[in-house]
This record gives structure tokens, C-alpha cells and sequence, in this order.
């Protein structure tokens, strides 16, 4: 029986050689042409480490919250958890 699961956004599974499932971080390239920050990257083989138990997680999470911040940024969206330079906060 083979199980499906849940994979983040922007997430490719490839089956390597030996039969084993890698995950890979993977931005489509027109987001890299507008200037998006290469975050493309290996996630490794084991998919709570690269995805999180429910695929909501792991180092996915983390290269899609990195994703995200530059859309807003782009789109001159402020940041409310950035801290400017020259204030209190």
C-alpha cells in the first residue's frame, strides 16, 4: 500500500537511485527571475524532518515563512515583526 502524504508548497519529491523518496525545496523560477532569494534547496529523506508530521512543518515551513516575507516585501507590504533601525522597539 503506498501512502500519500501531504506536501508543503513548493515541495518536490524525487525518487533517488537507491529507492529512497527525497524531498527538495523547490521556488519556480519566475519567482527567482522577479528576485526572490534562492531559497531552493534538499530537505533530505525523512519527511517529518523535511515536512513536519502533517506536512505544516519541518524545514519546509521554515523556506516557505522566508518565501512569503520576500512576497510582502516585494508587494510593499510593511513587516510588523521587523524592527527598525533608529527606533525603540
Amino acid at each position: 500500500m503506498i501512502v500519500q502524504r501531504v506536501k508543503p508548497r513548493f515541495v518536490i519529491a524525487k525518487v533517488l537511485p537507491s529507492g529512497t523518496t527525497a524531498f527538495y525545496f523547490n521556488v519556480p523560477k519566475r519567482c527567482l527571475a522577479s528576485g526572490c532569494p534562492n531559497l531552493n534547496q534538499p530537505l533530505g529523506t525523512d519527511y517529518v524532518e523535511a515536512c513536519g508530521t502533517d506536512g505544516n512543518g519541518g524545514k519546509a515551513a521554515a523556506l516557505n515563512a522566508r518565501f512569503d516575507e520576500w512576497q510582502m516585501i516585494a508587494a510593499g507590504i510593511p513587516l510588523e515583526s521587523r524592527v527598525q533601525i533608529g527606533t525603540v522597539d
